[in-house]
């Protein structure tokens, strides 16, 4: 006790120091707990920040409206694929055969029972021979001369000839001296059989303006008179051998199921290229407001057709027709499009640095896929060039065609026969002897297309609902056909076209 009162001031100061430490530590420990809590939400949004800087945050609102975004662009290349198949149907009607009954019954699908009721597939090439014929004649053709209209205006200029002849020798002889020219004792009259003619005059003619030949001049005369006369009796000169008949005309036949489709598919790409000749000829007539004939027409010729087989899977260039190589193609100058783009200008059409032996590869590089078929055709024609871009977007207005090159050159020399056969005898008519295009200068032009056809018209449409096929897409294409697409080219199957029966 004695120590705490001599050290009484010393005590009460440490106890002084310790309850101040006591009160500060206090109140330190709370400010602390306050600063802490402050500095949390930003330490978290630190921490966040470095985590985005990693991985980057997934905003719900964003995924959502990307969803929707997705959904509507795939309703609407699905309601794009719908239109398209309505097209492909509206503009591509199968053939229609009528059974003995009278009853009208379409082509596709192949109903086996009905064709072998009504023995269709001997009707089937008939109908589809017909059409063809029925949408050529459409085109109002150029009208070749008989034998017996060549053969008769012929005979009429041979006859003016000679009487023309006959009244330049009478009229020369009346102009003549009085006295006769006397002969050398050791040459020939003049004119007397012997003597070598003068141009003009007709061996041992004897007279001035007698023809050489009466016969081949007249019959020069005659085709030119039939040129122009043929030129002016329709709109281009095409003939049945131009086009691609799948079943020729005049040759029976009993076709596979496969054979039915491709005669189908050949008539619908024909009929197509019938039609753009002609309404590219027809748009031409109404803008001139000149007659509908070969010498004011935009394609005086439709020279040939050649429509592929078979689909087209990939490759070089189509084979004709299916297993049968396609022959070798004559070297050829190969025009445009051009690098500068387009089919038209100074610098889009001019041959290339040399001749191609194959036609150059198509631009859209499509082949048949679970939604399109291809089909690749080519057509070669007699026209002026400046009327070729016209033809070419007429092509590509008209359903899903598609050009895929054009090639442009001189036109090839034809084999003109003179009319006459051996013996003497009246030859057919010929008909390169009546091609006459008029004063326009003309190139012969092969364009190279295809067709896109919506395998969802074509092979039909499954309605998963109802279990069935589509009674507005049936299955037209025929099973034989599917499976050689399918060993040709396995991608372009579609799941249904194994799955679903036919």
């Amino acid at each position: 006790m004695e120590f705490i009162r001599q050290n009484l001031f010393l005590v009460i100061l440490l106890g002084a120091t310790v309850a101040g430490a006591g009160i500060l530590l206090a109140l330190n420990a709370g400010v602390a707990g306050d600063i802490e809590d402050e500095l949390i939400p930003q330490r978290n949004k630190v921490t966040s920040g470095i985590q985005g800087t990693r991985r980057k945050a997934v905003n719900q609102d964003v995924v959502a409206a990307k969803a929707r975004q997705v959904a509507a662009v795939r309703a609407a290349a699905g309601e794009v694929d719908r239109k398209l198949a309505d097209w492909n149907r509206r503009d591509y009607p199968v053939l229609m055969l009528k059974t003995p009954a009278g009853q009208q019954v379409p082509a596709f699908p192949i109903d086996e029972k009905v064709y072998r009721a009504g023995l269709l597939r001997l009707e089937f090439p008939a109908v589809y021979r017909r059409e063809l014929q029925t949408r050529m004649d459409a085109l109002k053709p150029a009208v070749l001369p008989t034998v017996e209209e060549r053969d008769q205006l012929r005979k009429n200029e041979e006859s003016l000839l000679q009487l023309r002849a006959k009244q330049e020798a009478e009229r020369a002889a009346a102009t003549a001296p009085a006295a006769p020219v006397k002969p050398t004792p050791h040459a020939p009259a003049w004119g007397a059989p012997g003597m070598e003619s003068e141009p003009g005059f007709g061996p041992a003619a004897g007279m001035p303006g007698v023809i050489r030949d009466v016969s081949a001049e007249a019959a020069r005369i005659a085709d030119e008179k039939l040129q122009i006369k043929t030129a002016r009796s329709g709109t281009l000169y095409v003939s049945e051998a131009a086009l691609d008949w799948y079943f020729p005309p005049r040759v029976p036949s009993d076709p596979r199921d496969d054979q039915l489709w491709q005669a189908q598919l050949n008539l619908w790409v024909t009929s197509d290229i019938l039609a753009v000749v002609d309404e590219t000829n027809q748009q031409v007539f109404r803008v001139s407001q000149r007659e509908a004939n070969v010498l004011n027409a935009a394609v005086k010729r439709l020279v040939s057709v050649d429509i592929d087989e078979r689909y087209y899977t990939g490759g070089g260039e189509s084979v004709r027709t299916a297993g049968t190589a396609a022959p070798a193609a004559a070297p050829v100058t190969v025009f445009g499009p051009s690098p500068t783009g387009g089919y038209g200008g100074e610098t889009s059409y001019g041959p290339t640095a040399g001749t191609a032996a194959d036609p150059p590869v198509g631009l859209t590089l499509r082949v048949c896929n679970p939604l399109r078929d291809i089909l690749h055709y080519r057509f070669t024609v007699i026209m002026p060039t400046r009327h070729l871009p016209r033809l070419l977007d007429n092509l590509e207005k008209r359903n899903l065609h598609t050009v895929r090159y054009v090639s442009i050159q001189a036109i090839p020399t034809e084999t003109r026969q003179s009319g006459v056969a051996a013996g003497g005898a009246a030859a057919p008519i010929d008909p390169a002897l009546y091609h006459y295009y008029g004063a326009d200068p003309v190139l012969q032009v092969t364009v190279a297309g295809e067709l896109q056809l919506l395998t969802a018209w074509e092979r039909g449409t499954w309605d998963a609902q109802a279990n069935a096929w589509s009674k507005d897409y049936p299955p037209l294409m025929p099973k034989a056909v599917l499976d050689s697409l399918r060993q040709r080219l396995a991608s372009a199957m579609r799941n249904n076209d194994d799955s679903q029966p036919r």
